[in-house]
């Protein structure tokens, strides 16, 4: 091996990892892998991952301090891979910044990688590298944050580590919010009407819920179960029935789409150096309780059966959906099947009210 592929080693590992996050994004998976620790040898080299550029990002345009414009890609073909450049606009400094990237045209979803990967690179390069190395240090101090690769992939958390983009030791400043998924309102009615979960094939959840145009349930209505109470009684905790940006520590806000419209939010609650231990489903609309969605399907088929979940649905006096309160110590598979879930039953709910 020579000592140009020794030294490209890591960061060719860090972009394979990348593709699979762009293709497990496709999937609408549930993502939390922010940071790369690749050890070799007595070396430790650490990176932001792909969903982690992209929280960077987030956070700066959170704070005001990331605005910019993306062009449409140019790309080139050989006959042997797909090559992608994007040009981005810094509005703030007025600059432009270029992003290119390749992937081989014999793998799967090779122009979605190429170009996904070029975002990447010209993102990357809007972020201050001591913000980039600020992010990996306190990613570094939660281990399901962290994807380690490399020789030894059991590797503990590491602390005070090299950053591959800075040498010095960053203080994380003090202002800095945890990511949150921008929601934007007002929400439009989507004109869609799904009729499966978002590529089924790769979800753990098969039953579908059967409905009619002209009918309700014929089961009892949901008021006759424990699990639901009026929102009344529900705990006075601000982030449990936020459907809108809310900066706070540990919380991430992921949301639940029906075409182009935002019809929820899935807040996950992850306590310091823990894993995530609450999850809430907060409707953007009213959405009624006793439609299939819910009764047929979401609370039988998901919630009552999902390995070690309690849950409590709380309900508005006009009977509809207020939230869902889950708890658990949940894997990421499990908040992956829960949004996937939550996200299309919450779909036909609003399609059904619409």
């Amino acid at each position: 091996m020579t000592t140009e592929t020794q030294l490209a080693q890591p960061f060719t590992a860090m972009d394979c990892a990348d593709e699979k996050q762009i293709l497990a994004e496709m999937r609408t998976e549930f993502l939390t892998q922010f940071v790369y620790s690749y050890k070799r040898n007595n070396q430790t080299i650490t990176h932001l991952s792909y969903i982690g550029v992209k929280e960077c990002i987030r956070r700066l345009a959170d704070q005001n301090k990331c605005s910019f414009t993306l062009s449409d890609p140019k790309v080139e073909e050989t006959s042997e891979v797909i090559r992608v450049t994007l040009k981005l606009h810094d509005n703030l400094r007025n600059i432009d910044l270029l992003g290119a990237s390749e992937a081989p045209k014999d793998t799967p979803f090779a122009y979605v990688l190429a170009v996904n990967k070029a975002e990447r690179n010209a993102l990357a390069k809007l972020i201050p590298a001591n913000f980039i190395a600020a992010l990996i240090q306190e990613y570094l101090t939660q281990s399901n944050h962290v994807q380690y690769l490399g020789a030894d992939v059991s590797e503990p958390p590491v602390k005070n580590v090299t950053s591959a983009v800075a040498t010095q030791q960053p203080v994380v400043p003090a202002d800095l919010p945890l990511p949150i998924v921008p929601i934007k309102p007002p929400l439009q009615p989507s004109t869609q009407s799904s009729t499966a979960p978002v590529n089924p094939q790769q979800s753990t959840i098969t039953t579908k819920p059967q409905q009619s145009n002209s009918q309700q349930p014929t089961t009892s209505t949901p008021q006759s179960s424990p699990k639901i109470k009026p929102v009344s009684e529900a705990p006075k905790i601000d982030w449990h029935n936020a459907n809108f940006d809310l900066p706070m520590p540990e919380l991430k806000q992921v949301p639940l789409h029906e075409g182009e419209a935002v019809i929820g939010i899935m807040n996950v609650y992850t306590a310091p150096n823990s894993d995530p231990s609450e999850v809430t489903l907060v409707p953007t609309e009213p959405l009624k309780l006793n439609l299939p969605a819910f009764t047929h399907f979401l609370m039988p088929k998901v919630l009552d059966v999902m390995t070690g979940l309690t849950y409590t649905i709380f309900q508005t006096k006009e009977g509809n959906l207020a939230y869902i309160w889950c708890k658990t110590k949940f894997t990421s598979k499990q908040l992956s099947d829960l949004h996937k879930s939550a996200q299309w039953a919450f779909g036909k709910a609003h399609n059904a009210s619409t």
